[in-house]
């Protein structure tokens, strides 16, 4: 697997073992949910 492409392949294992982390991902699944929703209240609705 080589995604992303411009990924250093000394850093190819710990991306794979990322994408396998379950609480990893959560965790980041929450944190882009806080960011869609704060970018979405400091939107200025017209």
């Amino acid at each position: 697997m080589t995604y992303p492409p411009y990924l250093d392949p000394d850093l190819e294992a710990d991306f794979l073992a990322a994408l396998n982390d379950d609480e990893l991902l959560r965790r980041s699944d929450e944190l882009v949910g806080r960011a869609l929703v704060q970018a979405i209240a400091h939107t200025p609705f017209i």
